[in-house]
Formats: C-alpha cells, sequence, structure tokens
C-alpha cells in the first residue's frame, strides 16, 4: 500500500556503541521490554552514476526486512534549518523477488520529478547499510507514542565502510515536545550527539566525498498576518536550525566560516530573546539566552583567530613574505589558533551542548512561554505591530550614540558595531513583512556601513592578541608592530568611509513607517 507524501518526524541521535548497552539497561527501557522489537535490515540505495537523485536531496532505497522488500522514497526537507528530521517518505512493499525500485508504484508527482532528475540515466545500487535495529515502543503520560531505534551496523559504499551507531526516535503519535522529553532523559544515562545527516547523506558522502558547505541565515519568512506567537516560535526555530546547520562541518576540522555562522547563530538567539524579551520569555528563556551566550563566548576565541590569520596577518605577510620574525609570529599564532579550535571542537561535543540544543528545541516545540504571555500576542498582525516598535528602539539606540559619531572613541565605536549588528539581526527577522522593494536600499547601506565597523574591530581585536603574543615572546615585538602600522593606516582610511557611510544611512526613512 502506498503512502501518500506522509511526513516522518524524528530525532537522530549519534552515540557509541557502549552507550546503547547503558541505555538499553536504564529503568526506563527495561520497562518497555514488552515491546521490544529485534531484526537485521539491509538496505540498498539507489542513485545514477553521477548522484543525480543526492544531489536534489531524494534518497531512493529498497530495505529487506526478513522477505519482504520495502521500497522508499525520501525527500529531504527544503531547509536546512531544522533540529527534527521532517522529511516526506514514501513507502512500497515490492514482491518478494524485486531486484531493482519500481518507479511506477510512486504518486504521479514524484514519479514525474525523478524522471526529470534521471533524463534516462540507469538506476545503481550504490550503496548499502546492513543495521540490527532493536526498537521499543515508548508512551508518555499524555498519550504520545515515540519509537526508540537503536542501531548497530555499517554503511558500505564501493570499498569502503563506516561503522554506525545512533538511536532514532520517531514521533509516531502525539506532539513534538515528547521527542525533546524523551532524548534529554536519555542524555542523562549516556552521551549523545544530535545528528543532522542520514544514512543515506553519509554513505554518499563516504562514497565521494560531497562538498560540505557552511549555512547561512537567510531572512526569516513570516506571513505578513501572523501572531506575534508565531513569530516567536519562527524566529527561534530558524536560530536553532542556523546553528545545527553547521555543526556537521565544525567537526571536520578548521571549517572557519561554518564556525563564523555557527557563532552568528548564537548571537541571532540571543538577539531575538532580548527583542522579545519585554512581551515573550520567561526563566527558560533567560537560562537559554546565557548558555548561548557562553557558548558563542568559548567559540568565538577560535573565530578571532581565523580572522587574524586570513584578514590581519595574511596581507601582511604577502608583503614581507621573508621576514623570519613575521615567520615566527606566525606559529605563535598557529599555536594559539590550534588551542582555540580544541576549546571550540571540545564544546561542540560535550554534552552541555546537546542539552543546549535539545532544551532551545523543548522550549519552542512547547510553547513554554504561554503561561507568561496576555492573549494580544495571538491576534493576527500582531507580529507586525510589534516589529515597527522594536526596530524604532533599535534604531533609535543606533542614533543616539552615531549623533556625534566623528568624536566618538575606540569604545563608542565598538559599542556603535554592535548596537548596529543588533538592528540587523532584528531586520533579518521581521524584513519579509514589508515589502522587498521599501527594503533593498536601507538593507545595502546598512550591509556595507556594518562591513566596515566589522573591519574597524577586527584592527581593535589585533592588538588585543599581539598583546597576548608579544607577552609570551617579547621578540616578536618589532613584528606586532609592523602588522599593527599597516593595519592603522588601512583602519584611518576605513574611518573616513565609515563617516561617509554614517551620512547616508542617516537620510535613510525607516521603511517600516512608511506603510
Amino acid at each position: 500500500m502506498i503512502s501518500r507524501s506522509p511526513h516522518e518526524i524524528e530525532l537522530k541521535l549519534l552515540c557509541a556503541p557502549a552507550s546503547h548497552e547503558r541505555l538499553k539497561a536504564a529503568p526506563c527501557l527495561v520497562a518497555l521490554s514488552g515491546s521490544r522489537k529485534e531484526k537485521h535490515l539491509r538496505t540498498d540505495y539507489y542513485d545514477t552514476e553521477d548522484l543525480a537523485l543526492s544531489k536534489v536531496g531524494i534518497a531512493l532505497r529498497l530495505r529487506h526486512d526478513g522477505r519482504k522488500i520495502r521500497q522508499t522514497l525520501k525527500v529531504a526537507p527544503a531547509t536546512k534549518m531544522e533540529i527534527l528530521r521532517n522529511a516526506i517518505e514514501i513507502e512500497d512493499n515490492l514482491e518478494a523477488a524485486a531486484s531493482k525500485p519500481d518507479l511506477g508504484c510512486l504518486p504521479t508527482e514524484w514519479r514525474s520529478r525523478i524522471e526529470a532528475v534521471l533524463e534516462d540515466r540507469p538506476l545503481e545500487a550504490r550503496l548499502t547499510t546492513d543495521i540490527h535495529r532493536i526498537t521499543y515502543l515508548w508512551k508518555s503520560d499524555a498519550g504520545d507514542e515515540v519509537e526508540i531505534a537503536f542501531d548497530q551496523g555499517e554503511i558500505v559504499a564501493g570499498d569502503k565502510t563506516l561503522p554506525l551507531s545512533e538511536v532514532e526516535l520517531e514521533l509516531k503519535s502525539g506532539h513534538a515536545n515528547a521527542l525533546y522529553g524523551l532524548a534529554l532523559d536519555l542524555l542523562e544515562i549516556a552521551p549523545l550527539h544530535i545528528g543532522t545527516r542520514s544514512k543515506a547523506e553519509r554513505g554518499f558522502d563516504l562514497l565521494e566525498g560531497m562538498p560540505v558547505e557552511a549555512i547561512k541565515a537567510a531572512n526569516v519568512d513570516l506571513p505578513r498576518q501572523c501572531s506575534l506567537e508565531e513569530a516567536y516560535a519562527e524566529i527561534l526555530e530558524q536560530c536553532l536550525g542556523h546553528l545545527l546547520s553547521n555543526a556537521h562541518a565544525m567537526t571536520l576540522g578548521h571549517h572557519a566560516e561554518a564556525l563564523h555562522q555557527a557563532r552568528v547563530a548564537l548571537r541571532r538567539m540571543r538577539s531575538a530573546f532580548s527583542v522579545f524579551g519585554g512581551v515573550i520569555g520567561g526563566d527558560t528563556a533567560e537560562t537559554l539566552s546565557s548558555e548561548a551566550k557562553w557558548l558563542g563566548g568559548t567559540i568565538g576565541k577560535a573565530r578571532d583567530l581565523d580572522v587574524f590569520m586570513m584578514d590581519i596577518l595574511g596581507p601582511v605577510m604577502e608583503a614581507h613574505p621573508d621576514r623570519r620574525d613575521l615567520q615566527k609570529l606566525r606559529a605563535e599564532i598557529e599555536k594559539m589558533r590550534g588551542e582555540a579550535w580544541k576549546q571550540a571542537s571540545g564544546v561542540v561535543a560535550s554534552t552541555r551542548y546537546t542539552r543546549f540544543l535539545l532544551q532551545f528545541g523543548q522550549y519552542v516545540a512547547a510553547m513554554d512561554w504561554r503561561p507568561l504571555t496576555p492573549r494580544d500576542i495571538l491576534a493576527p498582525g500582531s507580529a507586525h505591530l510589534f516589529a515597527d516598535d522594536a526596530l524604532d528602539k533599535r534604531l533609535s539606540r543606533v542614533l543616539r550614540l552615531g549623533r556625534d559619531i566623528a568624536d566618538l572613541d575606540i569604545e563608542d565605536r565598538h559599542e556603535l558595531r554592535k548596537r548596529l549588528k543588533k538592528l540587523r539581526y532584528t531586520l533579518s527577522f521581521f524584513v519579509t513583512l514589508y515589502g522587498k522593494g521599501v527594503t533593498k536600499s536601507y538593507l545595502n547601506d546598512l550591509g556595507k556601513l556594518q562591513d566596515v565597523f566589522g573591519a574597524l574591530n577586527d584592527v581593535a581585536m589585533a592588538e588585543h592578541l599581539l598583546e597576548r603574543a608579544t607577552a609570551q615572546n617579547p621578540e616578536l615585538a618589532k613584528a606586532a608592530g609592523v602588522i599593527l602600522d599597516w593595519h592603522e593606516a588601512r583602519a584611518r582610511k576605513d574611518w573616513k568611509a565609515a563617516l561617509k557611510l554614517w551620512q547616508r544611512f542617516e537620510r535613510h526613512a525607516p521603511f517600516w513607517r512608511g506603510e
């Protein structure tokens, strides 16, 4: 029987094989022994030679389950920015003798889409998963049902293999909040990490080394008539997804842009909590904001050193490639950078980080702010009214400090940069509530102003890093002086550019008040 485009809601948790045994021995699972099922699953994934389906987020598989063969089409969500995998899944039981997928079983819409991607190219079995699966059915007091699946085995792609050990929580009925609560309970028993990639994605990466890219945050897509509560939930969900979508790239090593985007995601989270704090929030929001600050500060150290190596030291080394003192300084900074990345990687792999992600997801899913909020936040269009006032407040703080911009000292310039960034984050939350035509010029000029202030901040950050490096090795003081002289000359030009850009930005009328 065909299941037409249902959405499979699941949470994937990666763990060591030893953690499986600890989890299965936990009293909460021992009590579920009556629902325990055990099976061996071999699954073949089909694609073209150049992985045409995989490249557009489609996985087509045949699963051998005893004497049964089940064909499944899985379609990845349009956005990578979500903690729960919410894939479209279409299943059909095939004849036991079936040796390849049967596209004729698929709904017409999906069959046509796949045929358009294939362009008459043949489908071949490109990789296989060989899994031993143990499942339990868990029920909450509220009646939610979640299947807990312990998977151990391997992914085989050509002559390469990848061990696999994970726990999947799939919502069978009820509310997604139940997934988070159960995952948090399991986290107290054994270390777990949220998995953001499917078995197929990992297999095709093993097969051909699929490119890993950092993911930038897009503007939050809010319907014009959405309520304030709907906006709050959507914004927080996107912030969480932005952080998660860069997690895999960060685990692969020094992926500087992915780490940068992770820090941006954490800052956007804190900015969202701040913007809504006077109306929606509560103790949980304050706790999550505090954790986001700690995480951002920890990984931020590595990001600062990445920027120093690429944007501060890089151009000076290019101009003076033979200076040995600069080479020694680079080696010293590389040591500091390696330690900072080690610390950042440790944080991302920590139980504290996983707990933060799960608690954040649970807060949004459960709408934990509900008892604290007035009824008018539920009214259609209330997000638009709130956005007008929130943007007014952010802009007012920017203009107040920038009124005497030519006389600002270094600390005030830094503060103005932060206020501009908070204004930009707030705009990214609400900008789709307004017409694109009226926002483009404003956002472009704000972006240019931010870039210049960011470059100025990089120079100030470089001074602190060089102080640390020369304190450990005074022989590097001359090299540090060369770097600062180079960039202070550039900073003077940047400041002149900032003054001109400020004048242009200041002339803009707030587009949100033109509606």
